[in-house]
């Protein structure tokens, strides 16, 4: 089989680091108790409920994305070698280092589980995505294999299950999907992105920013009208599994994907896109998020009126540059001691091993 050519879409990276950004934006409005502090403040929840409805799609769009260019590439060992190894530096290294700084808030037992991220489930999208690896062979079989009618009315099947039975009519874990928080989500997203990517799907990018615009807005005004009417609406629009949030991700991966960038610009991504996954293993680390971000931005919630969005954005900017900063220095380690080549080789020796057996 001919090796295919790999070519980098300066877009779809692009993309990546917006949704990272959008992901850290959701833990500063949530997980920082941010939104919470301000419930009794329409004025200030309904601002942040709308940044937090916004940026609901970014986990989707990385799912999107995982399809949007795997679907095409060769099984490589390597590939998630490399990730695994980069998630086990920072949930074993940050557990280690809080082990001997706060030996009074972490025992050795958590830092064993932290040892093993995958299994213990420190970052849940990683454990979701690394059963997803494994099967992404079979995955592409299917795109490749499947006609397109096939594909497509298997894909609009699963998507009407999962997302308009499960999430808007009942909110059940009926088919597994948690409301987006699984496997089985993130299998359904990547092929949905091989979709997209095979049969190069586009619209024009004004009409699919307004996609994603109308969506939004009618996601948030739904939640604001349920609201009002004192209607409990727990995970029916804003949830990962939604149609709506669905078509948002959609939306975004056909605005960003084949956009083209000034020279300069594109050196910038190209430098900064592969930190996206160490800012999301930084911010989230059960340790960095129980004492240093859970509900530490409730005190912000006497800030005036004005100031919730660019307070927050802001924040969002903070941890995400800290954290990009971070994932750069543990890259540019990772290039001197040459990890990649070496793992490179590592796989290839056991990938010989398997088929000489």
């Amino acid at each position: 089989m001919e090796k295919l050519v790999r070519t980098r879409d300066v877009g779809i990276d692009l993309l990546r680091m917006l949704c990272m950004f959008m992901v850290v934006l959701l833990h500063v409005v949530g997980v920082a108790g941010f939104l919470e502090a301000t419930d009794s403040q329409p004025a200030k929840f309904e601002q942040l409920k709308f940044l937090q409805i916004a940026s609901m799609c970014a986990v989707n769009c990385y799912g999107l994305i995982s399809g949007y260019v795997g679907w095409k590439k060769q099984f490589r060992l390597s590939a998630i070698t490399i990730l695994w190894l980069q998630v086990f530096l920072y949930s074993a290294g940050l557990g280690v280092l809080f082990y001997l700084l706060r030996p009074d808030v972490v025992s050795l037992k958590d830092v064993i589980k932290l040892c093993l991220p995958v299994l213990t489930e420190r970052y849940w999208y990683f454990t979701a995505y690394f059963a997803l690896f494994f099967t992404m062979p079979l995955l592409n079989a299917a795109i490749h294999t499947l006609s397109r009618r096939q594909l497509r009315d298997t894909l609009l099947c699963l998507l009407f299950l999962l997302t308009v039975c499960q999430s808007t009519v009942l909110v059940t874990n009926a088919f597994g999907t948690n409301s987006g928080y699984s496997y089985v989500w993130l299998a359904i997203l990547y092929c949905a992105g091989g979709y997209l990517g095979k049969y190069s799907v586009s619209i024009t990018r004004p009409k699919a920013a307004a996609i994603y615009g109308v969506c939004v807005a009618v996601c948030w005004g739904a939640q604001f009208l349920m609201g009002r009417l004192g209607i409990s609406s727990p995970d029916r629009l804003a949830a990962y599994n939604s149609p709506v949030v669905f078509l948002m991700g959609a939306a975004l991966l056909l605005l960003f994907a084949g956009m083209r960038l000034p020279v300069w610009a594109q050196r910038a991504v190209g430098i900064l896109a592969p930190a996206s996954f160490g800012v999301y293993l930084v911010h989230l680390h059960p340790l960095i998020r129980n004492h240093f971000l859970l509900d530490r931005f409730r005190p912000l919630e006497g800030c005036p009126a004005w100031s919730m969005i660019p307070l927050a954005l802001g924040l969002a900017l903070a941890i995400y540059l800290v954290c990009t900063g971070i994932d750069l220095l543990r890259h540019w380690l990772f290039r001197k001691l040459k990890i990649r080549q070496l793992l490179d080789r590592l796989c290839e020796r056991i990938s010989s091993v398997q088929i000489g057996v």
